[in-house]
């Protein structure tokens, strides 16, 4: 995600590497990055071996985010306002359907495959109470990330579908 967003520094590699390469040094950066982080104490590790940041500094991240980051789980309205200034969301697969953008920060005539435009990071969740998988059908996965075709992260791991949906190509 961090080299998606250009907040690993590329100069630290090689120009003269293969395409391949570099993106392996890159990881190998970011890694270092995510270790300098631990070391500092800003994450430590669970029981389970997941990664944690300590409820205050997650507080004081989500306050300083402001609208740019939203997390929507469990909607139970016929339709979800997502704001025009989000960029990175994580939404369940139930409610990815029901989102709907915000008025624009500025008035224009705005497609329906750019409502989604300033959304930079998608990581889709499954509703782990949920009865019904909704995203098992790769055919509505298609159709509800056309929305998005701006996304440069895209996180489908915690979902139902067992194949990367065509759209993704597109994105």
């Amino acid at each position: 995600m961090w080299i998606a967003h250009g907040f690993i520094d590329d100069t630290q590699v090689k120009q003269h590497m293969l395409a391949d390469q570099k993106l392996l040094a890159m990881e190998s950066v970011a890694k270092g990055y995510f270790k300098d982080l631990v070391d500092r104490s800003l994450f430590k590790i669970d029981t389970d071996g997941l990664y944690v940041i300590h409820v205050h500094i997650h507080s004081m991240i989500r306050q300083v985010s402001g609208d740019d980051c939203r997390s929507i789980s469990n909607g139970s309205s016929s339709e979800i306002i997502v704001p025009a200034t989000v960029r990175h969301l994580s939404v369940t697969a139930g409610c990815l359907a029901k989102l709907k953008p915000g008025p624009p920060l500025v008035e224009s005539n705005v497609k329906p495959e750019d409502e989604f435009r300033p959304v930079r990071t998608l990581i889709v969740f499954t509703d782990k109470g949920a009865p019904s998988l909704p995203w098992s059908d790769i055919r509505q996965a298609n159709s509800t990330l056309r929305k998005f075709k701006h996304v440069k992260v895209l996180d489908l791991t915690d979902t139902a579908i067992t194949q990367v949906p065509d759209i993704v190509g597109e994105l």
